[in-house]
């Protein structure tokens, strides 16, 4: 009877120790798997952000423009927007893009692969004013996952704004025959 005690003991701890070793392995694959997922994620984030899209962000003078109600247009619609003029990457060649390569340019890392470009045409004589950077600063998130080809579009017939959206570009054309009737 002793005997009988003693293996039922010892299967009754061999039977928990089991369950125990069971246990903690379980544990430390779920560990593993989660660690492993965690660190793969962020390398992989880290690699976008090294990677990324970036594209050119400068804005003209605000002085190439000289009506007034274009500049009027230009705060109203980026109030309208929830964004604002980016005083910050002023450059002078931002409208013709001259001297590109000469590095003079900011860069800008985009969530979405897509850069944009506003227009506002002074035909008063003055300068056109042209505002370049990524596509989310200017427009919404949610319209940015559908778009696949560049395309420009007149948001203003009388004050002649034009806004181009680039997919896959450092930045939008100089200017694109492409352009399309406000919708």
């Amino acid at each position: 009877l002793f005997r009988i005690e003693k293996r039922r003991k010892r299967l009754a701890l061999s039977r928990s120790m089991w369950s125990y070793c069971c246990l903690t392995y379980s544990t430390y694959l779920i560990w593993f798997f989660c660690h492993s997922i965690g660190v793969t994620h962020a390398q992989q984030q880290q690699q976008q952000q090294q990677q990324g899209i970036y594209c050119i962000h400068c804005a003209s003078p605000k002085l190439a423009i000289r009506q007034e109600n274009l500049l009027h247009a230009m705060e109203q619609l980026m109030n309208l927007r929830q964004t604002f003029y980016p005083d910050h990457v002023e450059h002078k060649d931002c409208a013709s893009l001259k001297n590109l390569s000469s590095g003079t340019f900011q860069q800008q890392h985009c969530h979405y692969p897509l850069c944009y470009s506003i227009t506002f045409n002074d035909h008063s004589g003055g300068m056109p004013l042209v505002i370049r950077g990524c596509a989310e600063s200017f427009l919404p998130p949610q319209p940015l996952k559908n778009h696949t080809k560049e395309y420009c579009r007149r948001i203003q017939e009388n004050l002649d704004i034009v806004e181009c959206v680039c997919p896959n570009s450092e930045y939008c054309g100089k200017s694109s025959g492409n352009v399309h009737p406000s919708s």
